[in-house]
């Protein structure tokens, strides 16, 4: 039987069935393989050694895991032994919290766009959506390599805006422009895009 990779995520008085009921949610994934090794860089989110962090499976949290983030997959990907790991179900995953450098970063799963970093939380959400692709190198496909990009969303009203400039950032904010126009003119804001500092005084 697999295990996952912290303590019993149990807040007192459960029992060992609910441990193992606990466990089963978090591990109800598919096996992990390595079919990346022949291109140059990872698949991962900042790095591919393990991060601490904790998932929130099925509406209930783990805490101590060890995880990383496969961008190019977007899937989550948790230790549940060494040298062993599983790919969580995206369907159960609510979000996931990866510890890096000591720094937190919180995943949320908005279903049909997938795993997004979220940057600011509130009545207006602020996210970037991170993708890896692989690009050959050599006409013969022997040397490739990972290229990472990103896009900055605001969320609206359950809408996503994609976010690259003054424009969108005026469009996804509907209803406020005059008040935004009035901020950009006393606080010059600069690029927008990948400029979240730029951004979220205005939500």
């Amino acid at each position: 039987m697999l295990f996952a990779s912290g303590p019993d995520p149990l807040p007192g008085n459960e029992t060992r069935q609910d441990t193992l009921w606990l466990k089963q949610q978090i591990q109800n994934g598919r096996v992990w393989e390595n079919r990346y090794g022949w291109i140059e860089g990872h698949e991962y989110f900042l790095t591919e050694a393990l991060c601490e962090g904790r998932v929130t499976v099925s509406g209930r949290e783990f805490k101590n895991q060890l995880l990383r983030y496969d961008i190019l997959n977007d899937d989550a990907v948790l230790m549940v032994r060494p040298d062993q790991f599983i790919i969580l179900n995206s369907e159960t995953v609510g979000e996931f919290t990866i510890i890096c450098q000591n720094r937190e970063y919180r995943f949320v799963n908005f279903r049909e766009f997938g795993y997004c970093l979220v940057l600011y939380d509130g009545k207006t959400k602020l996210l970037r959506k991170y993708a890896k692709s692989v690009k050959k190198q050599s006409y013969d496909n022997l040397y490739a390599t990972f290229v990472e990009e990103s896009k900055d969303y605001i969320v609206s009203d359950g809408t996503f805006h994609t976010v690259r400039n003054r424009k969108d950032l005026i469009r996804a904010l509907a209803g406020r422009e005059n008040e935004i126009r009035e901020y950009i003119r006393k606080n010059p804001i600069g690029r927008i895009a990948g400029n979240t500092g730029s951004i979220i005084p205005v939500l």
